[in-house]
């Protein structure tokens, strides 16, 4: 004996939204997607990256100055005879090098971010999906049951269990262990 199932439909689901919404979205995606686009396309460019140039040269820039105004303030005028003097120009020299070295840095900081900020912009392109505004779509599904599977495997199952539990002691005759 068998027997065999058969389901059909359509699903149509149509979303509607608010207008004014919508207008509020399309203007925020056009936004976001000039930003995210000049991220992307041009890492170098625009406010962030030469903000973060000015900032990180200023700071690096300010760090030598406070370098040199402490050498400066440290110089003692019983250091007047040479060795002193030479002395503190290779102070101010290292000073000079050490600001050096923090503007590039800074340099390699900013482009650093700027790079951050491309691979943040390409992963939200990438992740962007519009919005959904409505399906539509059909289903069909089949089954069928029948033949041994219906009615042999349960009672292969319960035989099963019944000698299983025989053996553990469970049965009438005193069976095995």
């Amino acid at each position: 004996m068998s027997t065999t199932t058969q389901t059909t439909g359509s699903n149509t689901s149509n979303l509607q939204f608010n207008p004014q919404a919508q207008a509020m979205y399309n203007q925020l995606i056009s936004g976001a997607g000039n930003v995210l686009g000049g991220y992307t396309n041009k890492p170098f460019s625009g406010g962030m990256f030469n903000l973060g140039a000015a900032q990180n040269q200023k700071g690096a820039q300010g760090a030598g100055q406070n370098i040199m105004q402490a050498l400066g303030a440290q110089q003692n005028p019983a250091q007047a005879g040479n060795a002193g003097q030479g002395f503190m120009a290779n102070q101010k020299a290292t000073g000079g090098r050490v600001t050096s070295n923090m503007s590039s840095q800074a340099n390699q900081a900013n482009i650093m971010q700027a790079f951050n900020r491309q691979m943040g912009s390409i992963g939200t392109g990438m992740s962007f999906s519009p919005q959904v505004t409505g399906q539509t779509g059909n289903f069909s599904q089949t089954g069928s049951m029948g033949g041994f599977g219906s009615w042999g495997m349960p009672l292969i199952s319960a035989i099963g269990a019944s000698v299983a539990d025989y053996f553990k002691g469970g049965g009438g005759g005193g069976g095995g262990g």
